[in-house]
């Protein structure tokens, strides 16, 4: 990336800046392990280690530009910037080519739920004749090919680089679970949402989260996002903290109950050889019928 692509991608961030004999870089990158000739090292602030201590051992691989949140005493162009994580995720859309605006992508958040509405979600799809990519708990999968990850949802360099992945697979739509940490550490920032679903929300996670309050705030980010990019919010209504979420604005909202909501779930019965339910919607049944027990 040049110097002008740099500087335009992250223009909102930008404190200082310290650029003299500095064209040009190559990818972004957060571990020092991963860095390659003229590379930019990019210096987080992580809640065990501060990717600032390993600034030298950047320079000494070769890194070409420093990312920082402070001024360090190092012989090397930096960027001072407010936030490094949200640097992160605008450099690597700006490096991978920003290729989730050319994917449907579909976030799909909850504390239960998440990993069986993404599986069952990209098997429909599939079934529709669509082309589909898969992000979560179990791994990546590219139509049939199944890679693993290290977390629920990647950090926000491997995802960028998977969703590349993708569009040169010629992939149209992409099911991802998003996890409340991904939210927390900006592992989504700036991707362009096609459709999010909210499952219900239950105490968990409450070693990172303050509370259950920031907790569901924190899930609550990614309709935030969603709404940026005019997407549809689809809210199961028959959770609490579902209820308060559609409340929220939202450029359009799908509330799915088995109450009364946009989407009604009607004449539910299951047993072990399947479920058989209806969805009401606009005052027109759809009759579903399916093998997976519900029980």
């Amino acid at each position: 990336m040049t110097k002008q692509e740099i500087l335009a991608s992250l223009e909102q961030l930008i404190l200082e800046t310290d650029l003299d004999d500095f064209s040009q870089a190559q990818k972004p990158v957060t571990d020092t392990r991963k860095i390659n000739q003229d590379d930019i090292f990019i210096c987080i602030e992580g809640y065990q280690m501060d990717g600032h201590d390993f600034a030298a051992e950047a320079m000494r691989k070769g890194a070409a530009l420093l990312i920082t949140q402070r001024f360090l005493d190092i012989n090397l162009p930096q960027i001072v910037v407010a936030d490094s994580r949200k640097a992160t995720a605008l450099l690597a859309r700006k490096y991978y080519n920003d290729p989730s605006s050319q994917l449907k992508l579909i976030g799909v958040t909850g504390t239960n739920g998440k990993t069986t509405i993404t599986h069952l979600c990209f098997q429909l799809l599939q079934e529709m004749g669509k082309k589909v990519g898969l992000i979560g708990t179990l791994g990546y999968q590219i139509g049939s090919a199944l890679f693993p990850t290290e977390r629920t949802t990647p950090d926000i360099l491997d995802l960028n680089n998977i969703l590349q992945q993708m569009v040169e697979a010629d992939i149209e739509y992409v099911v991802m679970e998003v996890s409340s940490h991904a939210l927390a550490l900006s592992r989504v920032d700036y991707l362009s949402f096609t459709a999010a679903v909210f499952s219900n929300l239950t105490q968990d996670h409450l070693d990172f989260h303050a509370d259950i309050e920031d907790y569901a705030a924190t899930k609550f980010r990614l309709f935030e996002l969603l709404k940026q990019n005019n997407g549809v919010a689809l809210i199961n209504l028959d959770d609490e903290y579902g209820r308060r979420l559609a409340k929220k604005e939202h450029y359009k909202m799908l509330g799915i109950s088995f109450q009364e909501a946009d989407i009604t779930i009607k004449n539910c019965r299951s047993d072990f050889q399947g479920s058989r339910f209806s969805l009401l919607k606009d005052k027109q049944y759809e009759h579903y019928k399916t093998k997976l027990s519900g029980t």
